[in-house]
């Protein structure tokens, strides 16, 4: 969708002019982005390469973006993946006759492969946790101002701006998924762990399995800088204030008009 509204963007001012054209208006070619440059990008071989070079810059930002939504995506569903089988692992423990001292490795080869797979999340969260506060800040005004566009502007301007608008709220949307799924993941090693065989236990494994409850019941979120969690709460309450901040510009804009 990050592409398809950038497509869009770019083929907006041809389109544009096309349709002038044929109304029989004064048509010019405009430009893919409001910008300003050190020359005048009206002459007309400076207004080729300048809406070439714009088209490419459009191109170019989202697939940054798209690369790192989708590596952070990818990684935290790898880990959710592995919290998913470290369930399963415990859910069995105990299911078969062994001894007690191979039931202890077991707990204790769960609860490593539990350190782990929380220390992956805590290199995770500490790589992007300045991008997702860039994007916790900038998401609320720009859902804000791509919706106030989209109500304002001509119907050529508002298909590319719908499939911005788009873009914004699944991208928002997957990184708070994403955190949410390993927050609950995380917290269900506890019940895991409580729907277990460890009745059939001696006391020092149900010791080892009380050390993982209790690490379990930590919560592992990613953050934005440590200001705010990531989950599905952080996105309602997003939109809640996009569309807060929308109603009061528009209220501002139909005052002053």
């Amino acid at each position: 969708m990050n592409v398809g509204g950038v497509l869009f963007y770019n083929v907006t001012p041809i389109c544009v002019y096309l349709y002038q054209l044929w109304q029989g208006q004064d048509a010019a070619v405009g430009f893919v982005w409001v910008s300003w440059y050190p020359f005048d990008k009206y002459k007309p071989i400076n207004h080729v390469f300048v809406y070439i070079f714009e088209m490419f810059a459009g191109q170019t930002c989202v697939w940054i973006m798209i690369c790192t939504d989708l590596l952070f995506s990818g990684l935290a569903s790898h880990i959710a993946m592995l919290l998913r089988l470290l369930h399963k692992r415990l859910e069995k423990l105990a299911e078969t006759e062994k001894s007690q001292e191979e039931y202890y490795q077991e707990i204790v080869a769960n609860i490593k492969l539990h350190q782990r797979l929380i220390r992956y999340c805590n290199d995770l969260e500490e790589a992007f946790t300045i991008v997702n506060l860039i994007n916790v800040v900038f998401s609320s005004l720009n859902i804000c101002c791509v919706v106030f566009v989209i109500v304002l502007l001509e119907p050529f301007m508002a298909v590319s701006n719908k499939l911005f608008l788009g873009s914004a709220l699944i991208q928002i949307g997957m990184l708070c998924w994403y955190a949410d799924d390993i927050f609950h993941c995380n917290a269900d090693v506890a019940l895991a762990v409580y729907n277990s065989g460890w009745y059939r236990t001696d006391p020092r494994c149900r010791r080892a399995l009380i050390f993982l409850i209790r690490r379990a019941q930590k919560p592992v979120a990613f953050t934005a800088m440590k200001f705010t969690n990531l989950s599905l709460v952080t996105y309602s309450s997003i939109l809640t204030r996009s569309y807060s901040y929308f109603a009061l510009l528009y209220t501002m804009y139909n005052d002053s008009y």
